[in-house]
C-alpha cells in the first residue's frame, strides 16, 4: 500500500513537472511571438518610412518640374516683352524721323519763301533757332518716351512675376492624381 501511494505521489509529482514544463515552454513560445511581433513592427515601421521619404521624392521632383516650367515660361515671355519693346522703339524712331522730314520740309518751304521775299539772312537764322529748339524738343521727348517705355516694362514684367507666381501657388494647391 505504501509502494501504490508513493507511486501515486511520483506520478502526481511527474504530471505537476509536465505541467510546469508545458507552461515554461508556452511562456517561451509567447516571448519568441512577442520579440517576432517587435521585429514585424519594426519592419513596418522601416517600409513607411522608405514609402514616404519616395513621396517627398516624389513631390520635390514634381515642384522642381514645375518650377522648370515657370523658369521656361518666364523666359520666353521675356523674349516676347523684348521683341515687343525693340518693335515699339523701332517704330518712335520711325515717327520722330518722318517729323523731322516733314519739319525740315517745311523749313526748307519757308527757307524758299523767305527768298522769294528778300529777307533771307534774318530769317533764315530765326528759322535756324526754331529747328534747333524743335530738334532739342524732339530729343526731350524721345527721351521721355523711352523712359515711359523702361517704366511700363518694368511695370509689365513685375504683373508677369505676380502673374507666374500665382499660378505656381495654383497648381501647387490642385491636387495631382
Amino acid at each position: 500500500v505504501l509502494q501504490l501511494r508513493v507511486l501515486e505521489l511520483l506520478r502526481l509529482f511527474v504530471l505537476g513537472l509536465l505541467q510546469l514544463l508545458v507552461l515554461v515552454l508556452l511562456q517561451l513560445l509567447v516571448l519568441q511571438l512577442l520579440v517576432l511581433q517587435l521585429r514585424v513592427l519594426l519592419l513596418l515601421r522601416l517600409f513607411v518610412l522608405a514609402l514616404l521619404q519616395l513621396l517627398v521624392l516624389a513631390l520635390l521632383q514634381q515642384l522642381a518640374l514645375a518650377l522648370l516650367q515657370l523658369l521656361v515660361l518666364q523666359l520666353r515671355v521675356l523674349e516676347l516683352l523684348r521683341l515687343f519693346v525693340l518693335g515699339l522703339l523701332q517704330l518712335l524712331v520711325l515717327v520722330l524721323l518722318q517729323l523731322l522730314v516733314l519739319q525740315l520740309l517745311v523749313l526748307q518751304l519757308l527757307v524758299l519763301q523767305l527768298r522769294v521775299r528778300g529777307l533771307l539772312q534774318v530769317q533764315v537764322l530765326g528759322l535756324l533757332q526754331l529747328l534747333v529748339l524743335v530738334l532739342l524738343q524732339l530729343l526731350v521727348l524721345q527721351l521721355r518716351v523711352l523712359a515711359l517705355l523702361r517704366l511700363f516694362v518694368r511695370g509689365l514684367l513685375q504683373l508677369l512675376v505676380l502673374v507666374l507666381l500665382q499660378l505656381l501657388v495654383l497648381q501647387l494647391r490642385v491636387p495631382r492624381p
